[in-house]
């Protein structure tokens, strides 16, 4: 099987670096990004770094099952704590939706999308594998936006909104992407902050840290794919 992986913070992409060298990867450029292809057990895992926000990430992802034919995507990465959750967790998502999509002037409600599916789930299979390989793991909803979320009353409002626990810059993107193109997602966040006027000066502190716990996750559920 052909297994994506989308990162898109440089940080988080240093860990799959290093066992793709380790374990006779290749690298290349894709998308115009890097990627690297390397094998877990009978399982071709194509990893690709897709740098920040809803728009790369979705594009990465749409690259990733239509040019190279994968059929399972992963996504793992940092984000920031809203509800329920706190930092060092991992938070595996069961719902994902773009909490800055706004049609709200012409009557639709907040996040909602017309004639569309807008809030996503991930692939069961895949859930239940992360859950029972590390029993740690939280669960949450993830909500995605194209801005840092770094203000209380901001992160409170997303709460009371749609239900967040943590939000970052891609999952609900890749969610979208994955939903419509019929191949099972998978995502979760190590939270490195909690969206508050001290977020920016957290999340630099943690992502300055070795990032190897989600990627290292990630391997134990492929393993089990």
């Amino acid at each position: 099987m052909k297994i994506g992986m989308i990162i898109a913070d440089e940080h988080e992409f240093v860990p799959v670096e290093n066992y793709s060298a380790e374990n006779g990867g290749k690298e290349y450029i894709f998308n115009g990004e890097k990627t690297l292809e390397f094998n877990v057990g009978s399982h071709l895992v194509i990893a690709h770094f897709c740098n920040t926000g809803k728009v790369n990430s979705a594009g990465a992802t749409a690259s990733l099952i239509f040019g190279k034919g994968v059929e399972t995507v992963i996504n793992f990465g940092l984000s920031g704590a809203m509800s329920h959750v706190r930092k060092g967790d991992i938070v595996v998502g069961t719902k994902l939706l773009e909490h800055d999509f706004d049609l709200t002037p012409l009557g639709y409600k907040p996040f909602k999308k017309p004639q569309a599916v807008d809030v996503y789930e991930p692939d069961k299979r895949l859930f239940d594998i992360v859950k029972s390989v590390d029993e740690n793991v939280v669960e949450g909803v993830l909500v995605s936006g194209d801005s840092f979320i770094a203000d209380k009353e901001m992160s409170q409002k997303l709460v009371n909104l749609c239900g967040a626990n943590c939000c970052d810059m891609e999952s609900a993107a890749i969610a979208s992407v994955c939903y419509k193109a019929g191949v099972p997602f998978i995502s979760w966040r190590g939270i490195s902050d909690d969206a508050d006027d001290v977020a920016c000066e957290s999340y630099r502190e943690v992502q300055k840290r070795d990032q190897t716990d989600m990627f290292e996750l990630a391997l134990k559920v492929i393993e089990q794919i």
